[in-house]
């Protein structure tokens, strides 16, 4: 079956139609290019020189860097990529003040458990960060910084299985408590949520203050941010491309990284049964 699966969506590019993401043209959530749930922008920019999963969205950004890169993690190609989107808009975005906050929260598919603000989930926990990682950015910002504009989407899914609702309540209370953090810190919160990806990409690329959360698109909108425009942003982070970095209480770093190490190891565990999984198949063969 799957390998009729493959010749279809070869039988689709070859007829110069979209590629299909995730691998699987057979997925009812690729019916039509509405849905950006499975967009995978931070994906094309670093790991595949191809058009797969960007050009399912034509007009997207992943395309259009796509066509124009010279090899991975192509900041150039990008940063044009941003800019030619940016002048398609009509009317032109909105940008963030220059002493307003951007902070990305990566949220969907990766909040499995139901206090995630207060305390790590057993999994995805380079992904979602807690109340001690705001503690620590709220004291570096700057004292002028009054208002606070969180971005996110909840609507974000894994490639593979159905979306799971409980990951959009968890993300609606991480929402709440975060919110709720930031105006007892006295700050004005603003959300932008669910808004296409792209957006949010050109809104992040304009900040002159951005505050990573974790993953790939956080990161290539930190990058962006301190690279797009007159003026480059101040990125508050854990790591790179962080220009302020922020550090985790001794305890909560600890458990971080115990959290971070155990995801490598069901990682390379699973890489490993792939690769026996594999070899058995060619064996058969």
């Amino acid at each position: 079956m799957r390998a009729l699966v493959v010749a279809a969506c070869l039988w689709l590019a070859a007829a110069n139609s979209p590629n299909c993401p995730c691998e699987d043209c057979s997925d009812p959530r690729l019916s039509n290019a509405s849905s950006w749930a499975l967009y995978r922008l931070s994906d094309v920019y670093a790991h595949t020189l191809s058009t797969y999963d960007a050009c399912f969205w034509p007009t997207s950004i992943a395309c259009d860097y796509s066509r124009q890169r010279a090899k991975l993690s192509d900041l150039g190609a990008f940063l044009g990529a941003v800019g030619r989107a940016e002048a398609a808009r009509q009317p032109k975005p909105e940008a963030p003040a220059p002493t307003e906050v951007v902070w990305h929260l990566r949220l969907g598919d990766t909040v499995n458990c139901s206090e995630a603000f207060e305390k790590p989930c057993d999994r995805n926990a380079k992904y979602v960060l807690q109340k001690s990682y705001f503690e620590a950015v709220v004291a570096a910002l700057p004292r002028d910084a009054a208002k606070i504009t969180l971005v996110y989407a909840l609507g974000h899914e894994a490639c593979r299985g159905a979306a799971d609702p409980r990951h959009v309540d968890n993300s609606r209370r991480y929402v709440a408590a975060a919110r709720t953090f930031l105006e007892s810190s006295k700050f004005a919160v603003a959300e932008r949520a669910d808004l296409e990806p792209d957006d949010d990409m050109i809104y992040m690329c304009n900040a002159r203050r951005f505050v990573l959360s974790g993953g790939g698109y956080t990161r290539l909108a930190g990058e962006c941010a301190r690279n797009y425009g007159a003026a480059p942003a101040a990125v508050y982070g854990l790591g790179p491309p962080a220009t302020d970095l922020v550090k985790l209480p001794k305890a909560a770093r600890r458990e971080r990284d115990a959290l971070l190490a155990a995801e490598k190891d069901r990682h390379r565990a699973k890489q490993a049964r792939q690769s026996a999984n594999g070899g058995r198949r060619r064996a058969l063969h």
